[in-house]
């Protein structure tokens, strides 16, 4: 629809810090006499050498369970002293400390950590988008050889959303797709949990469509269908910040993230959906139009708040023939509808008489004018 903008405004996204991956074990050597390479633990009755031999799985989400398995661990829980030394900008940590869900000997299940942060209205989950797992036991620690993967919960940054001259960071339209901008730390914009990020509206999921927006992160492009968003409640959006929005109808309803197959969903956000406003028509198309004059005639509509999606021609014992929009936004007073003669069809010899409507982005049909065709 010519008089909407699809626009994808600047907006912030996940970095990934490159950091430096040093291996960080400590020394084997055990200075207390213990065993040779990792020393004597303690706690629990082990006397294994303490080494981390692995961490299943080597991807998880933040706040999910992995399995570190190794040996010389305490059977005990609390005995086991686990942290992750980890990079990313999400944090500013180097280390988060890991809660012990279980422990063997030789397993240790615990849950990936990150830290809630709330403030001016939002919420903002931060952790670890890769790091080193490492346990510690009385003096003894040690750090496991390679790095795990860490996926964040996904979050939105933004919708932005241009309607005429306005930019508008609050408010979407329906019959409109919108760009948002939103990222889930540790996930690289071609990662198989974008491909399934899709985002739910008033807990309804939306058509969506990944966009990448650079190499490492991306947004989404959706789509809110008017028949599903048209009726609403009669309430305002607000002029936050100075910004003129126009009063008209809306309602707040709340946006979401969710990774398909998965239990893994963001924050939810609010946003204000605005209806269109009632089109208004003052003067419609009419006229004689002859086919064998040809040319390229229109018809003029005058009136204010159009957001027709396409124009529908019908006459009597004929199919309807359908044709796209003029060019216009909702600031147009008139339209100059251009007549298909190469479609449209006379009676014989004589005059066929076309019906002219207009149907608009929430599928309200409108009466437009009345057009003959002659031969």
């Amino acid at each position: 629809m010519n008089f909407k903008h699809l626009i994808a405004a600047g907006m912030a996204c996940f970095l990934i810090t490159a950091s430096c991956n040093k291996d960080d074990n400590p020394p084997s050597g055990n200075g207390g006499g213990g065993n040779p390479g990792g020393g004597n633990p303690g706690g629990g009755g082990n006397t294994g050498t303490l080494k981390i031999s692995g961490a299943t799985p080597a991807y998880a989400f933040w706040g999910k369970e992995v399995t570190i398995t190794g040996t010389g661990f305490s059977a005990n829980a609390a005995d086991n002293i686990v942290s992750i030394r980890g990079y990313g900008v999400t944090v500013s940590d180097t280390v988060m400390s890991v809660d012990v869900v279980s422990a063997t000997a030789t397993q240790l299940v615990v849950k990936v950590p990150y830290k809630l942060v709330t403030g001016g209205g939002d919420t903002v989950y931060r952790g670890f988008d890769y790091g080193k797992f490492r346990v510690k036991i009385n003096d003894k620690m040690v750090t496991a050889d390679s790095n795990s993967r860490f996926v964040g919960i996904p979050s939105i940054n933004n919708i932005c959303y241009t309607f005429g001259q306005q930019q508008y960071q609050y408010a979407v339209q329906p019959g409109d797709s919108v760009v948002m901008s939103c990222g889930i730390p540790g996930i690289y914009g071609n990662d198989q949990y974008f491909e399934s990020l899709r985002v739910y509206i008033n807990g309804a999921k939306v058509t969506s469509a990944k966009r990448l927006l650079n190499a490492i992160c991306g947004g989404l492009i959706f789509y809110l269908p008017p028949k599903d968003y048209c009726d609403l409640n009669n309430c305002t959006v607000p002029s936050p910040g100075g910004v003129h929005i126009p009063t008209r109808p809306a309602r707040k309803m709340t946006f979401q993230l969710k990774i398909e197959g998965t239990d893994i969903a963001g924050p939810k956000k609010e946003f204000y959906v605005i209806n269109q406003p009632n089109t208004q028509v003052v003067g419609t198309v009419g006229g004689n139009f002859s086919k064998s004059g040809g040319g390229n005639p229109y018809g003029e509509v005058t009136g204010k708040f159009f957001h027709f999606k396409n124009i529908r021609w019908s006459t009597a014992g004929l199919a309807d023939v359908h044709t796209s929009p003029p060019a216009h936004d909702v600031n147009s007073t008139s339209l100059k509808v251009y007549i298909p003669l190469s479609i449209l069809e006379a009676y014989g010899n004589g005059a066929r008489t076309y019906m002219v409507y207009g149907i608009t982005s929430c599928d309200e049909v409108m009466a437009i004018g009345q057009v003959n065709i002659l031969p």
